[in-house]
């Protein structure tokens, strides 16, 4: 910006004369003393020049005050502006670079630049963004007290808990102790009564002993033989009394036991965490305000019934029946290979079952305990989860029929999914966990220590879904584990099991309680049930949309699959 001090009068500048200047006129782009500002004002071909003061035209931004007036290609002063070029033209560009445009005359269009809507519109939007930032100042800042608030509720929480689980085990050491205690108590008075009577008889024997001296030193025979009689019958019941001590256990050698509750030393191990720390986003409430539009608008407008899901048709294409194993079938999971092959998890015969497109069987391979679900990671490899020890994931080739890898994991798992060279998946007590099928490694996404059975995911673009049985709800992650949305409503979702998701990011869900499929908008806010028990869903498990066929794979429990057209 412009400074009074170092703007000089340019007339007087061409005359070698140095004046600081006390008026600028915008049109000379030009500085002017007093006594210059007389002829400019005089002269005929300024005197109709708008001059300003140099204090006014130094509180002009540098990028407004450097507008020149003048062409700098060809120094010649700008008389019409291009509106196809958005440019202003001097006579030359006019001739040169302006001369099929219909140019208009700057005197025309600057005439009332002032005044103009345009300007009008610019300071109304400019005050509307500056209420606009006002409230989202206020808004964060009242987010920030929020989060302050949270923090000191949860931490007063969390020691809370950590003062019930002192107190707690504080009053069970005491019970233990005191226990300990009375068991000790007990036996040593046991053991002291043992003594005492021990004390009384052993001085009996001694006694005794001294009797049968004092007989054989100077009794009489008559006096020994009586004697002796008396004696014997006093042994016999000194031996009687010992004897009685082998009877009745006093003379076992007592221990105290301590008995360890197992659940005390699974603490150290199984519980981890005091719980888990998340984040939860929720739309906007603050109304942001554009001149374009008069009324308020939210940040987050409320989605209408989006027409993607209304709009889609399942036609069904084909019933498959899978084949039966030694056991009743019992299918968890299923899944479709990149060139069509149908993959499913039958649990109860610890089998995976492939399928050719056409619906013949193609093979069926054996694996550890218990799977659960399977995830294509190429067109013949897939990965295998398992509920049961040993707790691990297979790899396994379908063309082959062999486990190639086994991922150890930390407990029984459920869901799993393929995604960018990792395998996303659901571990029991601690979560959703990431492992590389490259380097191995674990890390943890979504943090959870709930006890549920049942748990799918699955990945679509930049976001995971997770369905959880016991909770009764469908949830949207990102891929670095922050909650999107989630998704509750027990008369439409009834007992998720399965979740895909197709092109649209439409999410389908085995909904297995009510016998469903349920379609939710991609942002989770409405839901449509598209398939029901009279379009024979019946305990369904296994859900899954093949985006190469544009076709939706369903099985249920007993081995029945269903494959439906998506249009």
């Amino acid at each position: 910006m412009a400074t009074k001090g170092n703007i000089l009068c340019g007339v007087c500048e061409v005359q070698d004369v140095t004046t600081v200047a006390e008026h600028w006129c915008p049109e000379c782009d030009d500085g002017l003393c007093s006594s210059c500002l007389k002829y400019h004002t005089a002269s005929k071909s300024s005197r109709n020049h708008d001059v300003i003061s140099v204090d006014n035209y130094s509180k002009l931004p540098h990028s407004i005050a450097s507008i020149k007036q003048y062409c700098p290609d060809h120094d010649k002063k700008f008389q019409n502006y291009c509106p196809q070029h958005e440019s202003l033209c001097c006579p030359i560009c006019i001739s040169t670079v302006h001369r099929k445009c219909e140019v208009l005359a700057i005197d025309d269009i600057i005439r009332s630049s002032k005044e103009s809507s345009l300007i009008e519109h610019i300071e109304k939007n400019l005050d509307n963004m500056k209420l606009n930032i006002d409230k989202i100042t206020k808004d964060r800042e009242e987010n920030l007290k929020t989060i302050k608030n949270q923090r000191q509720k949860f931490q007063t929480e969390i020691r809370d808990i950590r003062g019930k689980i002192n107190s707690h085990l504080d009053k069970l050491e005491q019970q233990i102790l005191n226990e300990l205690q009375v068991s000790e108590d007990k036996i040593t008075k046991e053991i002291e009564h043992l003594l005492s009577n021990l004390t009384i008889h052993n001085d009996t024997v001694s006694v005794l002993q001294n009797t049968i001296s004092d007989i054989k030193s100077y009794a009489s025979d008559l006096q020994t033989f009586l004697g002796s009689k008396r004696i014997e019958e006093d042994v016999i019941k000194e031996e009687q009394f010992l004897h009685e001590l082998t009877e009745n256990g006093s003379l076992e050698f007592t221990d105290l036991l301590f008995i360890r509750n197992d659940k005390l030393s699974d603490i150290l191990s199984t519980i981890t965490t005091f719980g888990a720390i998340s984040t939860k986003m929720t739309p906007p409430s603050i109304t942001i305000r554009t001149e374009n539009e008069n009324e308020a608008q939210l940040m987050s407008v409320q989605i209408a019934k989006p027409k993607s899901i209304d709009d889609i048709n399942l036609l069904i294409k084909k019933t498959l029946n899978l084949p039966k194993g030694n056991k009743p079938n019992y299918v968890t999971g299923c899944n479709i290979t990149p060139l069509g092959k149908m993959i499913f998890i039958d649990f109860e015969n610890n089998r995976v079952i492939v399928l050719n497109d056409s619906g013949t069987l193609d093979c069926e391979m054996f694996v550890s305990n218990r799977p659960v679900d399977v995830t294509c990671i190429d067109d013949k490899t897939v990965a295998v989860s398992h509920n049961w020890s040993p707790y691990e994931i297979e790899i396994a080739d379908i063309t082959t029929k062999k486990v190639v890898k086994v991922v150890q994991v930390s407990c029984w798992c459920c869901g799993v999914s393929f995604y960018q060279d990792k395998l996303v998946y659901y571990e029991q007590g601690t979560g959703i966990k990431t492992v590389s099928l490259s380097g191995g490694s674990t890390s943890s996404l979504v943090k959870q220590n709930v006890n549920g059975f049942w748990n799918y995911v699955t990945t679509f673009g930049k976001k995971l879904y997770h369905t959880c049985l016991e909770a009764n709800t469908v949830t949207c992650y990102t891929m670095a584990g922050q909650m999107v949305w989630e998704y509750k409503d027990k008369f439409i979702i009834d007992g998720p099991c399965g979740v895909t998701v197709d092109k649209e990011a439409n999410v389908y869900v085995a909904s297995q309680n009510n016998d469903s499929v349920v379609i939710l908008s991609p942002d989770g806010t409405y839901a449509r049930t598209i398939l029901t028990k009279e379009n024979g869903i019946d305990k369904i498990t296994g859900i899954r949309f093949s985006e190469e066929g544009n076709i939706l794979l369903i099985v249920n429990q007993k081995g029945t699959a269903l494959l439906y057209d998506v249009k």
